[in-house]
């Protein structure tokens, strides 16, 4: 097998995964916060990072040399996290996955109007497709809930966390990222979380580790296929999670997004790859990638 259809591979072994760690967090919100999933699927992935990636030394020297930086990138994450887990808590994944892929859409914006970068036109179109859908995710059925909201507030956030992680023009390793990212993400939650510790049983006990080490493992494949072919090939395939998403909602959660969900979930998509293959002069393979992979 060529190195790029193992990338290809790659990648969509992580698209894979990754709606099957929301799946599991979108069941586990019936007994468990969104702070508290989020706070232990950092804290489980900034330990396998540190074992796996051995680059702990490393990575603190990044976090020391830029904690700002770091801590503010980290914290928009976060928030993006916790938001879509409030998403999920009363939609279905596919359709908060649609709010929260906007993010690069926003981010574009952001781009124009704070960086000066030059507005193209397949940006221009991107950025018009990607608010119609936005406004049909918002109101899939002509009310606004607060799930929407925090699926769009999901998407509006990763797109800051992007846009700063371009003004930073960052040097640091991308699975110094991962480790950086987990330590500081796990730290800035943990105090929420700690007011909201459910009751736990052996059973949810063992759904919140497995979520924590798939979506290790997802960060795993993601950052492997990176290393071996360019983003603007990859990142399409990002999109591939709503299609297993919706599967796994159908077939665990008996939910589909409705009709007009769908339709906003498809301009998303779209206005997204036009995003992807059309890159801005400042973008950076680490902010593209930490957007995607959550």
């Amino acid at each position: 097998m060529g190195s790029k259809q193992t990338a290809i591979l790659l990648m969509c072994g992580s698209a894979c995964v990754i709606p099957v760690v929301d799946t599991i967090a979108k069941a586990l919100t019936e007994v468990a916060s969104p702070f508290f999933l989020v706070a232990v699927r950092y804290a489980i992935g900034a330990a396998l990072a540190a074992v796996v990636f051995r680059s702990p030394r490393r990575a603190l020297r990044s976090l020391a040399s830029a904690p700002v930086l770091h801590f503010g990138r980290s914290g928009l994450l976060v928030a993006a996290m916790v938001s879509f887990y409030w998403a999920i808590s009363s939609l279905s994944v596919a359709t908060a996955l649609g709010g929260y892929f906007t993010g690069p859409v926003i981010a574009a914006v952001l781009s124009i109007v704070l960086l000066g970068e030059r507005a193209r036109a397949s940006t221009l179109l991107a950025v018009v497709l990607g608010f119609l859908g936005a406004l049909f995710i918002l109101r899939p059925d002509n009310s606004i809930t607060y799930g929407s909201v925090f699926a769009l507030l999901s998407g509006i956030l990763s797109g800051f966390y992007l846009v700063l992680t371009r003004a930073a023009s960052l040097s640091v390793r991308a699975e110094d990222n991962v480790l950086i990212q987990s330590i500081v993400g796990a730290a800035l939650i943990a105090p929420i979380a700690a007011v909201n510790v459910p009751a736990v049983d052996l059973t949810i006990l063992c759904l919140m580790v497995l979520m924590g080490v798939l979506s290790f493992a997802a960060h795993g494949l993601f950052l492997a296929a990176f290393r071996i072919l360019d983003v603007g090939t990859l990142a399409p395939l990002a999109y591939l999670e709503i299609a297993i998403a919706a599967l796994l909602g159908w077939a665990i959660f008996g939910d589909l997004p409705t009709i007009l969900a769908w339709v906003g979930i498809v301009c998303v998509v779209t206005a997204g790859l036009l995003i992807a293959v059309t890159p801005a002069p400042s973008e950076l393979t680490t902010g593209k990638m930490n957007v995607q992979s959550r």
